[in-house]
């Protein structure tokens, strides 16, 4: 999994983007990534199923973040 989000995060960075400057997309990817990274980082990303995507999204919500915008 860590190769895969360097990779998206690369991508993201360069596509999120409005007159040079990073929207505040690229915030909310970061917010997301960072469990993903620490939980599943060492797996590879054909482990990371359902189960997994629902531990993380259970996460995020704890944290505080709107559910409608994590679904």
């Amino acid at each position: 999994m860590t190769e895969l989000i360097a990779r998206y995060w690369t991508f993201a960075r360069e596509h999120y983007q409005r007159d040079g400057k990073p929207t505040a997309e690229i915030a909310n990817i970061h917010d997301a990534l960072k469990p993903v990274e620490r939980r599943y980082g060492d797996e590879l990303a054909a482990e990371f199923g359902p189960l997994a995507f629902k531990t993380i999204r259970a996460e995020l919500i704890k944290a505080g973040l709107a559910r409608s915008t994590i679904s």
